[in-house]
């Protein structure tokens, strides 16, 4: 791995690490009967650190309502379903189990959630992965992707990795209003089918 990804990706790690994070079971089971349907990607771009440009996002899929805390709803998607990229240190699409947290006062914005693990499931095409789930589904309803992944190297980054695999971390805030508004009206009771 090229030296200056490897720092910042060391850099990325910590800042993540740093992040309060903890294991799905911590949290209650959620008793609603509910999931967002997405019929498209969707994705909120900011710019962080030294204005680096960064993208988190969601693919088309069922996201079921899991778990939940005092504030909030974790809906979570089936396979790897949540996506970002990094201008610095990713800027393939990386694929990462979680989904989509919606914090009961509706004041506040959804984010996407992501669980922590030691493989980078990267893509080169987002569009042919969405092509992929629903030639998939057409086929085999049920069926999810077989995406190839790649190991993170460093050994520095490898210690702070085995500290936080299992662990839910939050991305920030949507800060598209309307994104949010979407999201929030994709709710719809959960189907029995399941």
């Amino acid at each position: 791995m090229n030296p200056v990804k490897l720092v910042g990706a060391a850099m990325l790690s910590l800042v993540i690490a740093g992040c309060a994070s903890t294991r799905p079971e911590d949290f209650a089971v959620s008793d609603r009967h509910e999931e967002i349907a997405l019929q498209e990607k969707i994705s909120t771009v900011s710019y962080r650190g030294l204005n680096v440009r960064c993208e988190e996002g969601a693919l088309p899929g069922v996201y079921v309502a899991a778990r939940e805390d005092a504030e909030g709803v974790y809906y979570f998607g089936k396979d790897r379903t949540i996506w970002m990229t990094n201008a610095m240190v990713q800027p393939k699409p990386r694929l990462q189990m979680g989904g989509i947290y919606v914090p009961k006062n509706g004041a506040k914005p959804p984010r996407f959630f992501y669980i922590f693990e030691q493989e980078a499931h990267v893509v080169d095409s987002l569009d042919k992965v969405v092509q992929q789930r629903a030639d998939q589904v057409a086929l085999a309803p049920g069926a999810g992707p077989n995406i190839v992944g790649t190991v993170i190297g460093g050994a520095l980054v490898a210690g702070i990795i085995a500290n936080n695999v299992g662990k839910i971390e939050m991305y920030p805030p949507i800060d598209d209003a309307e994104l949010g508004r979407k999201i929030r009206a994709a709710i719809r009771p959960a189907t029995a089918a399941r």
